[in-house]
């Protein structure tokens, strides 16, 4: 056994998110937990030069226009929550304090989406906010805005939504309640306590970004960046290989994003070694055999 594994065999994978302490559901596997071989190296720049020509990420020009919108979602999000509470007879300065906070979940937050991809944001407000003043004031503030285009308010769905173009970018917004009277800067969304006292539809909106978060969490080694970077090339990986197959859509009860990053998160875990060559192989050798616990 090298010393790379033998520190990575005795070494803790617990990460710590949200005040919270999680460790990694199952153990690692010692025989295929390695460090990469010349052939897997050779292998994974096979895989990179496929990466770059069939599964492309979107241009910095194109990512820099996402986080232009994503900026004046933000401004046109602040700017009406202290409307709300000035609305409801709040104190200037009361309303300057509610603050207020958008976050991303998905493939997006993960540096995963494919060109023309969505953007999956969550509006978390203070609890002076209501879902009614989501949909009846800032629904008409941003469909009125003349780079909003194709523009869709579901306030009766089962996760409340408003979907629509920003400057080309398709944005799915959600509305999320939490039981405090401002949302500060330092609101840490991965804390367990902000999902005290929350409606259902509030709940289910912020599974997004938790979730998210705590693949990311998981899968991220501050000593070993490659870590991180591997898990991005096998989920694309598997992506392309899913839709190849016609195995991606969570609507026709098929693998969606999420399921396909938390299969490839736990491979990563069990295999932290290992590289994109390797864990692309064992990704489909461990859920072929798996025996998942009916307990």
């Amino acid at each position: 056994m090298s010393n790379d594994q033998q520190k990575i065999s005795q070494a803790s994978l617990n990460v710590t998110l949200g005040r919270r302490v999680l460790e990694p559901a199952y153990p690692l596997i010692p025989h295929f937990n390695v460090p990469p071989t010349p052939a897997d190296l050779q292998i994974d720049a096979h895989l990179a030069a496929f990466c770059s020509s069939s599964v492309p990420l979107e241009s910095t020009r194109e990512l820099q226009r996402r986080e232009v919108v994503l900026s004046k979602l933000r401004t046109i999000f602040e700017s009406w929550v202290v409307g709300v509470c000035q609305e409801k007879g709040h104190a200037k300065e009361f309303a300057e304090a509610a603050g207020g906070k958008i976050y991303t979940s998905g493939s997006y937050r993960l540096a995963v989406h494919e060109p023309g991809a969505d953007i999956d944001c969550i509006c978390v407000a203070p609890n002076v906010c209501t879902r009614e003043d989501f949909f009846g004031s800032l629904a008409p503030l941003i469909s009125s805005n003349p780079q909003v285009t194709r523009f869709q308010s579901v306030s009766e769905a089962f996760v409340p939504i408003m979907t629509f173009y920003f400057d080309g970018v398709n944005i799915d917004l959600l509305f999320a309640r939490v039981n405090t009277n401002c949302v500060r800067k330092e609101f840490d969304i991965d804390s367990d306590e902000v999902m005290v006292g929350i409606d259902t539809a509030t709940e289910k909106s912020l599974n997004g970004p938790r979730t998210t978060n705590l693949i990311a969490k998981l899968v991220t080694d501050p000593t070993n960046p490659t870590r991180y970077k591997n898990f991005l090339i096998v989920v694309r990986l598997v992506r392309k290989w899913a839709k190849a197959k016609g195995l991606y859509s969570n609507k026709m009860g098929y693998l969606g994003g999420v399921n396909i990053n938390i299969l490839v998160a736990l491979v990563v875990q069990m295999l932290p070694l290992a590289s994109p060559s390797s864990l692309f192989r064992k990704f489909f050798a461990i859920y072929k055999y798996w025996r998942r616990s009916t307990q």
